[in-house]
């Protein structure tokens, strides 16, 4: 069995075990309050699971600001008036750059004989408003949009 198949598998595993584990820890609640014990676990925990579970919830066409900060607690960073970052423990593993290239876990600069660990950015939800031409954030401000995306240098 090749190495990259052998990671998906625990990694798979750890997934589903993860959201058993949070729905578990909600008990056997109504569908309606499941929203509610994954808003409370993503506030407490910021995990990844949590968050992912919550984004169905994220309507475009009827939330404002003060509803997604209702349902996914404040922001962790809001960069520029209209976009805030949601914070997961999730992080992505970026590939040796183009200087380096691939050591089994590490990335070797074949002109140097350096190892150096592959980059890792952390998984973030960004979400996007759209202002009322405000200079300051408003809770009525419309959400307008949301991604998932590695955030880094």
């Amino acid at each position: 069995m090749d190495k990259p198949h052998r990671l998906k598998v625990p990694i798979i595993t750890a997934f589903l075990l993860l959201t058993v584990l949070v729905l578990a820890a909600c008990g056997s609640q109504r569908a309606d309050s499941d929203q509610a014990c994954l808003s409370a676990h993503y506030k407490q925990n910021h995990d990844y699971t949590s968050l992912t579970a919550l984004i169905p919830s994220l309507d475009l066409h009827a939330m404002t600001r003060a509803d997604v900060e209702q349902l996914l607690g404040e922001p962790a960073y809001c960069p520029v008036l209209g976009q805030c970052y949601y914070l997961t423990d999730k992080m992505i593993v970026m590939p040796c750059s183009q200087n380096t290239e691939p050591n089994g876990d590490t990335c070797r600069n074949p002109s140097t004989g350096d190892t150096i660990p592959p980059q890792r950015f952390p998984l973030i939800l960004v979400v996007s408003y759209k202002g009322n031409g405000s200079l300051q954030p408003q809770a009525t401000d419309p959400l307008y949009g949301f991604y998932l995306t590695p955030v880094g240098e």
